[in-house]
Order: structure tokens, then sequence, then C-alpha cells
């Protein structure tokens, strides 16, 4: 069964590929971190509202057709870790890129996402989420 963050989440990732990033920013609480690895275009922390914003307008200024497929969503209450592939065509290259594996966490609080960690791949977000096997039942899982 999926919960309610784990719809929300998937249907802000729908509303990227349409280029559309208010249903993100409605999730978001006021505070809310973007945090992109040292590897990333644009690496580092944006702050609030106005920083996701900006993070999110960056990659949609450089993708055309981005796609998002979700291999696996786990909800561990207070956070939920997404893995899976994400493919699209440079805007400005026109360049098709091959699937990219990714990661990434989003903590939560009242129903808000407070934090938003995009990782270098998705073995990388479920080492830091603490979940030692993905494919272990999820009572088994370890999570911090």
């Amino acid at each position: 069964m999926t919960s309610d963050n784990e719809r929300r989440l998937q249907e802000g990732l729908s509303a990227m590929e349409r280029g559309d990033i208010e249903p993100i920013l409605a999730f978001s609480d006021p505070e809310v971190e973007f945090v992109n690895p040292p590897t990333a275009l644009e690496p580092g922390t944006r702050h609030g509202i106005e920083g996701l914003r900006v993070a999110l307008h960056g990659m949609l200024d450089v993708f055309e057709e981005l796609r998002f497929d979700t291999e696996d969503v786990i909800d561990l209450g207070d956070r939920l870790v997404a893995t899976g592939v994400f493919r699209g065509r440079g805007k400005g290259s026109g360049y098709q890129f091959d699937p990219v594996p990714f990661g990434f966490i989003a903590w939560l609080r009242d129903g808000r996402m407070t934090r938003y960690e995009w990782f270098a791949g998705p073995e990388e977000a479920l080492r830091a989420a603490g979940v030692s096997d993905p494919d272990a039942p999820e009572s088994e899982r370890m999570s911090i």
C-alpha cells in the first residue's frame, strides 16, 4: 500500500517531468533545504522555498524530456528514500543521455518536506538513510 507521502513524492516527480515544480514547492516547508552532492553540476545547499525553486528550475533549464523511473521508495516515517534511474535530453545540446542511477532522501515533518538531499547514486542514499539491504523485507531492514 502506498502512503500519502509516497504518493506525493511520485506526484512531485511526475510534475517535474512536465516542467511543473509547484506541487513540490507546495509540499515543502518554508525552511526547506535542497542539498546537491559535491559531484553535481551545482553542488551545495540551497535554503527555503526560493532556494528550492532555483535548484529545481536549474534542473529544468538543463534537461528536456526529463523522466524519472523510480524503482523503489522506502517510507521510514520521517524520511522517504527513493532510488531509480533518470533519463532525458540536454536542452542545449539535444544529446539523449543513457539512464543515470539516482538516489535521494526527502525528510518530512508534519506532512511537509524539510530537506531534500540528492546523492551520487542509490547505494549512497540507502547508506545515508541507514537502510542495510533494500531487497530485504521491510521488517528486516535496518534503519537509523
